[in-house]
């Protein structure tokens, strides 16, 4: 549209509309049909994009009609159809051109792994960068994501505003308010040695294996993984059973065969001990007119034996209690 012509000097001036001035004998704009028809046709074209039905009574369709076109503009959404890295997204009505700074979102159905590209309906596609204008590295976009991307021409690329659910490229602080990244804050951090018997340093928990194998000088045992330390392959407590200790100090205890007075009785250990028996002592399972004494032992078993007491010794199940390493 543009101002009248098709009426040339009829109430203008420079091609724009006058008052009638009767004292001048200047007669005022005559606005030729055509002009105004065009100018109510236009106006009723925004209005009816809008989903608006014209109603002359109602002086603000025009403004509605656009604030509805610039909310549907500013929703340009659409579901991604690409392939891993490289989304694509089909919009209604179609994007048909690359403009600058125009605004497009879509929903990701794939996680991105490293550099992706990003395309409209048809048009070709353009490199996916972050708002640090470098490609992305994977883990930006996650499945499900909704995205926000702009193209920008200065770069023919389109710059990744917002990823629900994914990390955000950022460019690296320069100001103190800015946000900084992962690099900056690695290097903000001074390298620290891990800590051993002659270095001061930083040590994570033990695990259970390692608190149970005694041998793990690089870890920090705590009070839970102190107790898990006397578990496992170093405990057994069945009937027949063992504890073995840091210092490498064995107890061990174990049941005999029912025995009479005068018999010895060859009781194995749980678990033989590495280098040898310190100590055996014997005991009784029941009340009887006998004791039990050890005889011997050695790194694998113990010799017990009976002896009558009184006039009525009856027989009973020995058992056995070593200390070793």
């Amino acid at each position: 549209m543009d101002f009248p012509k098709s009426v040339p000097g009829v109430g203008l001036v420079d091609g724009r509309f006058i008052d009638e001035d009767p004292i001048a004998g200047r007669a005022g704009s005559l606005i030729p049909a055509k002009w105004g028809n065009a100018l109510t046709d236009e106006v009723l074209a925004v209005i009816r994009a809008g989903d608006l039905d014209p109603d002359e009574q109602d002086n603000g369709q025009l403004l509605k009609a656009i604030q509805t076109l610039t909310a549907a503009a500013n929703r340009r959404y659409a579901i991604d159809v690409g392939t891993t890295n490289s989304y694509r997204a089909n919009y209604t009505p179609a994007v048909t051109a690359l403009v600058d700074g125009a605004v497009l979102r879509f929903r990701a159905t794939s996680a991105n792994t490293g550099g992706c590209s990003f395309a409209a309906n048809s048009l070709p596609s353009k490199p996916l960068v972050g708002l640090a204008g470098s490609p992305l590295q994977g883990g930006e976009i996650v499945v499900g994501s909704v995205c926000e991307v702009v193209y920008a021409q200065l770069v023919d690329s389109w710059v990744m505003v917002s990823s629900s659910g994914g990390r955000l490229q950022i460019p690296d602080a320069t100001k103190s308010r800015h946000a900084v990244t992962l690099g900056q804050v690695q290097s903000m951090i001074p390298s620290v040695p891990s800590a051993s018997t002659a270095v001061a340093g930083i040590s994570r928990f033990s695990t259970a294996a390692e608190a149970q194998s005694w041998s793990e000088a690089a870890t920090v045992l705590t009070p839970s993984s102190l107790a898990q330390s006397f578990g496992a392959a170093n405990q057994s407590l069945a009937p027949n059973g063992y504890q073995r200790l840091p210092g490498g100090l064995i107890f061990q205890w174990a049941l005999g065969p029912g025995a009479n007075p005068a018999q010895d009785s060859t009781i194995s250990y749980p678990i033989p001990f590495p280098t040898r028996t310190l100590q055996a002592v014997a005991s009784l399972t029941t009340d009887c007119d006998c004791v039990a004494q050890v005889m011997s032992f050695n790194q694998n078993s113990a010799t017990v034996r009976l002896d009558a007491i009184g006039s009525n010794p009856s027989g009973s199940a020995p058992r056995v209690f070593a200390i070793g390493h």
